[in-house]
């Protein structure tokens, strides 16, 4: 699964990079650093799935999420925040995300996390219910 990592703050790059790094089938393809970046990189390299960070400068999260969606509806994103993901799901979920992931909840659960979201039924099952700091639609 090839992954683009978006978001400003480089710390959490890296740490999401070292954590999939160490996970067989996970590809860190690119890292945008904020939103116009992250669409740029989208496009040429195509990743599987998007981990989006709603907080970025020169396009918020929504803002590159609605435009992923327009453009590729298939593709998969995962927005991420801190703190408050249960507070931007209804949005995220009108957008048409694939789920809101609470950064405090990144730790050694990102992979399983990742699994779970990718699951060829994840569009039917919550995984809200089946992992904490993920919430995705039911």
């Amino acid at each position: 699964m090839r992954i683009l990592i978006a978001d400003d703050n480089d710390r959490i790059r890296n740490a999401i990079k070292a954590m999939l790094s160490t996970e067989a089938g996970f590809e860190v393809c690119g890292e945008a650093a904020h939103g116009q970046q992250a669409l740029e990189l989208a496009r040429q390299l195509l990743p599987d799935l998007v981990l989006l960070d709603i907080y970025m400068p020169e396009s918020d999260g929504f803002q590159v999420a609605r435009q992923l969606r327009q453009e590729f509806p298939k593709l998969r994103v995962l927005i991420m925040s801190q703190g408050d993901a249960a507070m931007i799901l209804p949005t995220a979920l009108q957008i048409g995300v694939d789920g809101c992931l609470d950064k405090a909840y990144l730790g050694t659960e990102l992979a399983r996390k990742l699994r779970q979201l990718l699951e060829p039924d994840a569009a039917t099952s919550s995984i809200s219910r089946a992992v904490s700091g993920v919430h995705s639609p039911q």
